[in-house]
């Protein structure tokens, strides 16, 4: 078995909660074209403070196709944000549930300019649900 020392480090380091740079940058010039999704940890590491730990990175997909998650969820993706993982899990299973069983609907709401489509949205949809059943004590970290 190994043995770590203690003053190494983290095993895993700490990814920090907010948004990166580039992110605040296109955020403030309105150049919002895609969604990030991170699920977060806090770990009492023994620390006076805990560290957030990233439990799952989902990715970023376009907002281009939005208007389906809104369509399946019944809300905007983006109200997700801050809400912990297992209180989302049913509502996402519906969700993907809904766009596995009607594809004519929303493969119709593809963008025109060619940007995200059906099988991209339904795929990263399905990609947070699991994460969220897995991880159902992280809060959920939405930058766009």
């Amino acid at each position: 078995m190994h043995h770590r020392d203690p003053h190494e480090g983290p095993l895993y380091p700490a990814r920090p909660a907010r948004r990166p740079p580039h992110r605040r940058l296109r955020h403030a010039l309105g150049a919002d074209v895609s969604y990030d999704i991170s699920l977060y940890l806090q770990v009492d590491t023994g620390d006076p403070e805990p560290i957030d730990y990233c439990a799952a990175e989902i990715g970023n997909y376009t907002t281009n196709v939005a208007g389906m998650w809104h369509d399946a969820l019944g809300h905007r993706l983006a109200d997700l944000h801050g809400r912990r993982a297992g209180d989302c899990s049913d509502a996402l299973t519906r969700a993907v549930h809904d766009m596995q069983q009607r594809p004519d609907h929303y493969q119709a709401m593809n963008p025109r300019n060619g940007w995200g489509d059906y099988e991209g949205a339904l795929d990263y949809l399905a990609r947070l649900r699991i994460a969220c059943l897995a991880h159902p004590a992280a809060e959920i970290h939405i930058s766009h």
